[in-house]
């Protein structure tokens, strides 16, 4: 299974989702908020990454493609996710639906890949970056550092028990420094540009 995600230009993003030999492209607008909406619900079907008061077992997330409504049902059923990508095309008199993907996926290898997509574009456009292109949204830290931390094992989050452990800062600090370090190999003639 693979998850890639980048900007394509202001307002507007791309997926790609394989699974098996069934792969599927989709270009969201800024109408959602593609990535955050999909990291935030996969955050709230894990037990391990979410506190017991707010978890879920499934979740949806829609992506808008004008005239085009792809919608995302995950469904949590350890140690996998269930994942089903419905498109809804209403160019039509009528609306046609059209099933793409419905397939059981490992969830450490789904988180695995959700990281690497949040990865590759906080190097390449920093947070301030990510920002800019989104239009209406931020980089979902937040849940961004918890399926990090969750990738390194940390399978319950000390931040879900105690937020004022500390965990965030350690783990924004680990996190941002890595990725200044990657940015500075990959761009050496502007290094401490990383924002």
């Amino acid at each position: 299974m693979t998850f890639k995600y980048d900007m394509l230009q202001t307002g507007w993003g791309r997926a790609e989702i394989t699974s098996g030999t069934t792969a599927a492209v989709f270009e969201p607008s800024y109408v959602s908020d593609p990535y955050g909406d999909m990291i935030r619900a996969v955050c709230s079907i894990v037990p391990e990454l979410t506190p017991a008061q707010e978890h879920h077992t499934q979740a949806r997330v829609s992506w808008h493609m004008e005239p085009v409504e792809t919608v995302i049902d995950l469904l949590y059923t350890a140690p996998d996710i269930r994942i089903s990508i419905t498109q809804f095309d209403s160019s039509e008199s009528q609306i046609k639906k059209s099933i793409i993907l419905n397939d059981c996926l490992s969830a450490d290898e789904f988180i695995g890949e959700l990281v690497d997509a949040g990865r590759r574009m906080l190097v390449k456009y920093g947070l301030i970056g990510y920002r800019r292109n989104a239009v209406n949204f931020e980089f979902p830290l937040s849940a961004f550092l918890k399926l990090c931390d969750y990738t390194r094992g940390g399978r319950t989050l000390m931040a879900v028990k105690n937020p004022s452990a500390g965990l965030f800062s350690s783990c924004i600090e680990g996190e941002l420094a890595r990725l200044a370090d990657i940015h500075e190999k990959m761009n050496p003639a502007a290094p401490g540009r990383f924002a």
